[in-house]
């Protein structure tokens, strides 16, 4: 087990991050509420062409002369270019010209050449000539020489002729062309289209090298090839068999290849999967020009959404710039010869805000340019269908070093496995005290029926050094407790709470936190004050004070909603619970999820959840309100959203701001929305996400560090199991850690805790349970790093407000504060000496035994 341990923490970087970028304002250029089909040039003088179809004048024409700053007025053009197909295929060589390659309605594969001011004047080209006919998809190039080179896949059928892929160049810079030449011929490509008809080409990037490079895909038969040329076209070896059916690849189809020239190195890419669905991107690589190849290497796992568009770019001679667009974002990966980079998710350009209505907009059909240090995009605003809808928009960013992807070996260390058992670990939680100290708590319970394991809590600490071996706190439950809440106050005591899940009513017990792993040290458990058989989801809050704070749910049924109960003397009395929010008045199916905060001015913070279908519940709303006198009077539930499915949400206050968190899911992606405010509440900014993609796999965890920075964690499955760190900073999240720690086939998914110890270091505590041939193996494992701790660091922990006499009571007879029964913290004022808590426990321990045994023993009758 240790070794498979090591194995799981072993130090390998992680295959995915993301990172996010300011993008400029968008600028609408189209202004119609009609266009599509964006193309995008960038001539030799920097000078930004962009033309789309208006779907009533036709082709439109704009330019920039300042990076995209300032536009002319659109002009409409009558170009050559089909209205119904591709945008044309547009880049500019050294000399100034700009190269123009479509094809037409009748598969005419065109070419044009024409300097940048005659652009939008398809008369004055100098240069327009049919190169084939019957192609079906192709791709250009210019080498540094200045020769073209076009590869494409034609299929004449019906007509006669001959079904394959051609090759044609010229060596005058497109002012004449040679004869096509045919380098594959196949009779299965008689029955191709431009739905899976795929070939891409390379030229060599250096000044004597005469390299010409082309793939493409043989879908019907699986396979991809390649073929070459050394001297710069004029003559071909013979055609390769790049990818074979493989019996890993099962069913599965290599498609969508590419190929790129990096220096003296080739790299050739390429998906596995069904086009359409769940893929697999794929490298290879080769240092002698094609003859061989090395390890083919993944590029994203299975698990990543599988890319809708696949291209090289040109952004940085020092690396091979793979472009990938999933699910509207856009990505880039870095290949520097021997290694990719992490992906860099292009936050922004997929959703952006109009700024003339403040409408959200879906960006798609996207094209990208770099240039001059830049990323210019162009794209059209989408329907939920991918429908183009209205209008062409413009962004550009500056771009950051390709060095910052590559990654650097992770923090994270002090790898430790606190328990594994072959049962059901769950409800994991944790805090940390003043000394350094980490306590965490979980409920231990049988997987299969046929194990008789009794459910119980159980308890371990770091003492700084290692974790105690676990004991059972909490024995003799008639059945598995639910929603473990556990705090500690200013006396360092351990407040535990959790859900009976028989009679739903709250339970509550404390420990000093020294003593916590003596299971005798624990308080007798006390039921709190529940207005329900369907308590769930609560939530505690501790302030400097040492005032208490619960929030909890009626999910179901009548008297349904979010209460919160309170003690201001250590337990001694409670209040009677007050209703925050009553879902039976707003006709609600069902309520969950309480989330608690405070603010520095005493302010009370909640958000709640609303769910739907208690057969299979749903997240369908989240909402947000707050109380100012103590949580006695709320106000009105804010909509913070109701559009999406809401599987996770927190609420968190740091010096001088509020956030807020939610994790939304559509039909195959899930990410985390975050809001802040920096008002107390009052106003919020507009939502920042942070991507999660179908292989997010966990809920997030949110943790504030010593001054305030918050840090947020997640685990995505890429093959293998991997901790992301993000930190939130200058306004914006970053990828800022990731570590592999596991390689685990999940059963159920993992559990994040997260905090911060005294002496600066972050620790996470992770959940797996995984799937065995014979059951599940559950364990609990803790990592650790140093942030540090600034010299003028303070626990951050605010004083709830005290209720004025001018707040009005909802109702006025649930607000009074009464004893409910003898608390367990009734009369501590600090901790007891060990010496006297032993003797009152010994005494305790004789009077409950007493009582059982006067009413429970059988008495004789005569």
């Amino acid at each position: 087990m240790l070794m498979i341990i090591g194995l799981l923490f072993s130090f390998v970087p992680a295959g995915s991050a993301q990172s996010v970028q300011d993008w400029s304002e968008p600028v609408n250029l189209s202004m119609s509420g009609a266009a599509s089909n964006p193309s995008l040039v960038v001539d030799a003088n920097g000078v930004l062409h962009v033309i789309w179809v208006d779907q009533f004048d036709g082709y439109k024409y704009v330019q920039s002369t300042d990076n995209g700053v300032t536009w002319s007025a659109p002009v409409t053009v009558k170009y050559p270019f089909p209205a119904e197909a591709a945008p044309p295929v547009m880049f500019s060589d050294v000399r100034g010209a700009i190269h123009i390659f479509w094809l037409t309605d009748q598969n005419k594969l065109s070419y044009a050449q024409t300097l940048p001011d005659n652009l939008d004047s398809p008369a004055s080209w100098r240069i327009r000539i049919d190169l084939d006919s019957a192609v079906f998809d192709f791709d250009a190039g210019m080498d540094d020489q200045g020769r073209m080179h076009v590869a494409y896949v034609k299929n004449p059928a019906p007509v006669p002729g001959t079904a394959g892929v051609y090759y044609k160049r010229s060596a005058d810079g497109g002012a004449s062309w040679a004869a096509p030449k045919l380098l594959y011929e196949s009779p299965y490509f008689r029955s191709l289209t431009s739905e899976n008809a795929r070939i891409r080409l390379a030229v060599s990037e250096t000044p004597e090298g005469e390299q010409v490079y082309v793939v493409w895909d043989d879908r019907p038969q699986k396979r991809i090839f390649i073929s070459t040329s050394v001297d710069s076209g004029l003559n071909w070896d013979a055609v390769k068999e790049m990818v074979a059916p493989q019996s890993n690849f099962g069913f599965r189809t290599p498609y969508n290849a590419d190929i790129d020239v990096l220096g003296d190195k080739v790299l050739a890419t390429w998906l596995v999967g069904e086009p359409g669905s769940r893929c697999t991107p794929y490298s290879w690589s080769s240092v002698d020009g094609g003859e061989t190849w090395g390890e083919q290497v993944p590029i994203l796992s299975e698990s990543a959404q599988c890319p809708e568009q696949a291209e090289f770019i040109p952004m940085d001679p020092a690396y091979s710039v793979a472009l990938y667009t999933i699910q509207g974002d856009l990505s880039l990966s870095a290949w520097n010869g021997t290694q990719w980079s992490n992906p860099e998710i292009q936050v922004g350009p997929s959703s952006i805000t109009n700024p003339a209505t403040f409408d959200p907009v879906t960006l798609g059909c996207e094209q990208v340019v770099p240039y001059d240090g830049r990323l210019f995009v162009v794209g059209c605003d989408q329907t939920e269908d991918g429908a183009a809808s209205g209008d062409i928009w413009f962004v550009v960013r500056q771009l950051d070093s390709l060095d910052t992807l590559f990654p650097l070996p992770s923090e994270w260390s002090g790898d430790a496995n606190i328990v594994t058992a072959p049962r059901t670990l769950s409800s994991l939680t944790s805090v940390a005290d003043r000394t350094g100290n980490i306590h965490a708590v979980w409920i231990q319970s049988s997987y299969l029926p046929t194990d008789n394991f009794t459910p119980r809590i159980e308890y371990s600490r770091w003492n700084g050094t290692e974790w105690t071996s676990p004991v059972p706190i909490i024995t003799n439950l008639s059945s598995q407790p639910q929603s473990l809440a556990l705090q500690i106050d200013s006396h360092q005591r351990l407040l535990l709470l959790w859900v009976n899940p028989e009679t739903g009513e709250l339970v509550f017990t404390w420990s000093s936190s020294e003593r916590a792993n003596i299971p005798l040290e624990w308080a007798q458990p006390i039921v709190l004050s529940s207005s329900s058989k369907l308590t769930n989801s609560p939530d505690m809050l501790v302030d400097a004070t040492d005032k208490m704070v619960i929030a909890y749910a009626v999910t179901l049924n009548e008297g349904r909603g979010i209460y919160i109960i309170q003690s201001s003397d250590l337990g001694e009395s409670w209040s009677q619970p007050v209703k925050v929010f009553d879902a039976v008045l707003e006709n609600w199916d069902m309520v969950d999820q309480p989330k608690l905060a405070v603010t520095q001015d005493g302010t009370l913070h909640i958000l709640f959840s609303q769910y739907t279908n208690p057969v299979d519940p749903q997240g369908v709303g989240l909402y947000y309100s707050q109380s100012s006198d103590g949580g006695i009077v709320w106000t009105t539930p804010e909509i913070i959203n109701n559009q999406a499915t809401i599987q996770w949400s927190e609420i968190i206050s740091v010096p001088g701001s509020l956030h807020r968190f939610w994790q939304e899911k559509n039909s195959s992606d899930s990410f985390t929305n975050h809001q802040t405010s920096s008002d107390g509440g009052k106003t919020w900014g507009a939502p920042a996400k942070i991507p999660g993609g179908p292989g997010l796999t966990s809920e997030p965890y949110v943790v504030a560090d010593w001054a305030g920075k918050l840090y947020l964690l997640q685990i995505i499955e890429q093959d293998n199991q991997f901790l992301q760190e993000w930190e939130w900073s200058s306004e914006r999240w970053q990828l800022l850690d990731t570590r592999r720690v596991g390689a685990f086939e999940l059963n159920s998914p993992p559990i994040i805790e997260s905090g911060m110890i005294s002496s600066g270091d972050i620790y996470a505590i992770l959940e797996f349970e995984s799937l065995l041939e014979d059951g599940i193996e559950s364990s609990i494992l803790q990592i650790r790093r140093s942030i540090g701790v600034p010299e003028d660091a303070q626990l951050f922990l605010p004083s709830i407000s005290t209720p004025s006499a001018a707040s009005t009571p909802i109702p006025t007879t649930d607000n009074q504060l009464t004893p409910i029964q003898s608390s367990p913290l009734a009369g501590l004022d600090s901790p007891q000496p060990v010496k006297n808590r032993n003797i009152v426990g010994f005494i305790l321990i004789v009077v409950v035994v007493s009582f059982i045994l006067i009413f429970t023993v059988p008495r004789r009758t005569r």
